[in-house]
């Protein structure tokens, strides 16, 4: 009680008639929303709610996912006329076509790209699906192949690894650090204490 006549002498009515209904507001509402709370009870389901809410009957079986297991998940996706394609007209020969493929970039089937080299200047191009190259038409870019067509004549050209050149790597000698001596503390002597001047 002292402490509450303390309060009012020190601060007037105006201001402690606006503060004390805004505790009371938020205290009476929040006992409201706490007491509509626990005597909440959820809404009863019909069975015919019950029966569309259901979801066991819809799930797949494992069947469904058999194909995980069937296709290769490490190659890149290649259609069946593809697959035929590179099948019937194999590997063309490093004689056959006047260029070499250097790598592709296969983004999607209208983004993928060839890096070819002309054998003679050693200059290399971006090549795209569509295009001519040498007299060759680029029919199709595939992981480290590009299928060509030349007069009706489809090859796939592969990239060629060239074998990678040992570079002869200068022997290291062996280098030694040097270490300082240590050195060792030198002791200062202590400086004489002065008595406290006021």
């Amino acid at each position: 009680m002292r402490v509450l006549k303390l309060i009012i002498k020190k601060y007037p009515w105006g201001v402690m008639a606006p503060l004390v209904g805004g505790i009371l507001l938020i205290g009476v509402s929040t006992a409201h929303t706490m007491y509509r709370a626990f005597r909440y009870t959820p809404p009863s389901i019909s069975k015919g709610e019950e029966a569309t809410t259901d979801t066991s009957e819809s799930r797949p079986t494992l069947d469904h996912y058999a194909v995980i297991f069937q296709r290769d998940l490490f190659t890149s996706a290649v259609s069946g006329n593809e697959k035929k394609a590179e099948t019937e007209n194999g590997a063309a020969s490093a004689s056959t076509v006047p260029f070499k493929l250097k790598g592709t970039v296969v983004v999607s089937p209208g983004i993928s790209a060839a890096i070819i080299e002309d054998p003679a200047t050693r200059k290399q191009e971006l090549f795209h699906e569509n295009e001519m190259v040498q007299g060759f038409k680029i029919v199709k870019i595939l992981r480290n192949k590009v299928i060509v067509d030349k007069d009706g004549h489809e090859e796939v050209v592969e990239v060629i690894e060239e074998e990678e050149k040992t570079a002869v790597r200068p022997v290291q000698r062996s280098r030694q650090i040097k270490r300082r001596p240590m050195r060792r503390p030198v002791q200062v002597p202590p400086s004489p204490k002065k008595p406290p001047q006021f």
